[in-house]
């Protein structure tokens, strides 16, 4: 009889609309953790309990998922003073900003109430994601407590162009330290990340270092695809769509994008469209005032941010999907384009690129610069495309397929 595993998934961010309070703060973290630990919920021989401490919300169960429930009253019920201590010797190291100070102080408030749980839910696994202020603390109660932990690192702050504070790269640096020196496994989304820390770390032995990609289940047989894009935007019948997803700011790079656009003549301009999916940014970050002022401003669409079941309406009708990150753990909104058969531009060193790249699928390019931008744009819509190629080659990024290559890790964990 197969040992039946009890897994606690511990996350910083959840998005789904099965409940509103996973819906206030939508994030691509947070769709991927409830994507996993739903799909993982599916196997037979596991039970997953998911805990979102950063939320309140009343304890959810669905089938063989349990989200562990949150409130206030168990978030102060078992803080205790000590806690404080460690919040303001973690702060002086590491805090720089007010908006780290409030997300530090209230981790540290729920540390209590999430130590209650990993010792009291017999739990075989405890799943670490990210890379947050507690992930150093939480590997070090599941040590204390005698529990394997396996970290999943969602992308880096730390490599590459991510714009993030300079106190949290160094937190993560530190954390990647002090897992190597513990023989942490964790494991990565893709092999780019990987690399960029066995690198830094100099190592050449990286058994502890795993990669399993990212995912999608997004369907157009699913929902409801009603909404006409191309009547909704006022768009040409015959119109090239290319969709750029992700919430709109300096990291995701759609200003440099819109000013290889705008580069482009009258002729090149004909009939191509582009669709911003995403929450605009704010103040240097918006791309609204750009866009408005420049004289091409009907080929720049901003559609604010697309609840993710509403996503197969847009991925159904675009033609190709574009995404020039400075970084990118991964790039899911190119495997979600694959699933609907459409062809993906994307920059050579982003981190995914080795785990998903098909020269049949994507137009590849070497850096980020404009007239380099406009080259790829006129390739991908040159080219001939076979969308049933593509779909087919976006099953190997399937919640099936890569579920269970986490279960398998938890049974190598455990020696199963």
């Amino acid at each position: 009889m197969k040992k039946m595993m009890n897994v606690l998934h511990i996350t910083p961010a959840l998005s789904s609309n099965i409940a509103i309070e996973f819906t206030k703060k939508t994030s691509g973290l947070g769709y991927m953790v409830y994507d996993i630990a739903t799909e993982l919920s599916k196997h037979p021989d596991v039970n997953i309990d998911v805990l979102f401490y950063r939320g309140i919300y009343k304890e959810i169960v669905q089938g063989k998922c349990r989200f562990v429930s949150m409130n206030v009253w168990t978030l102060f019920s078992f803080f205790r003073f000590q806690k404080t201590l460690m919040f303001l010797s973690f702060y002086k190291k590491y805090g720089k900003d007010k908006k780290a100070f409030k997300n530090i102080l209230y981790d540290y408030i729920a540390l209590g109430y999430i130590s209650y749980v990993i010792k009291h839910g017999r739990y075989d696994i405890i799943h670490i994601h990210g890379c947050s202020y507690l992930s150093s603390y939480l590997r070090g109660i599941c040590k204390d407590m005698g529990v394997p932990a396996l970290i999943t690192l969602h992308g880096l702050n730390s490599f590459g162009g991510v714009i993030v504070p300079e106190s949290l790269k160094r937190y993560e640096r530190d954390c990647l330290w002090e897992w190597h020196k513990q023989n942490q496994i964790v494991s990565f989304v893709s092999t780019g990340c990987k690399n960029r820390v066995k690198e830094f770390l100099g190592i050449k032995n990286d058994d502890n270092l795993r990669v399993i990609p990212n995912f999608t289940n997004l369907s157009s047989t699913e929902v409801d695809c009603t909404i006409e894009i191309r009547k909704k935007y006022n768009l040409p019948a015959d119109s090239f769509i290319i969709l750029y997803i992700g919430n709109i700011g300096r990291n995701k790079n759609q200003q440099t994008f819109i000013r290889s656009i705008l580069k482009m003549d009258s002729e090149e301009l004909k009939n191509l469209y582009v669709l911003f999916l995403g929450h605009d940014g704010k103040g240097e970050e918006s791309i609204a005032d750009i866009i408005q002022s420049s004289e091409h401003k009907e080929h720049l669409i901003i559609c604010g941010n697309i609840p993710k079941m509403m996503m197969p309406n847009y991925l159904s009708q675009g033609d190709a999907t574009a995404l020039i990150s400075y970084s990118e753990g991964f790039g899911l909104s190119i495997i979600e384009g694959f699933r609907f058969g459409l062809p993906a531009l994307a920059v050579a060193d982003m981190d995914g690129v080795p785990d998903f790249y098909d020269k049949k699928a994507m137009v590849l390019l070497k850096d980020r610069g404009i007239n380099t931008i406009c080259d790829g744009i006129k390739q991908l819509r040159l080219r001939k495309w076979n969308k049933e190629y593509i779909k087919n080659y976006s099953m190997n990024f399937t919640g099936a397929a890569i579920s269970k290559k986490y279960n398998d890790l938890y049974k190598e964990i455990l020696d199963l």
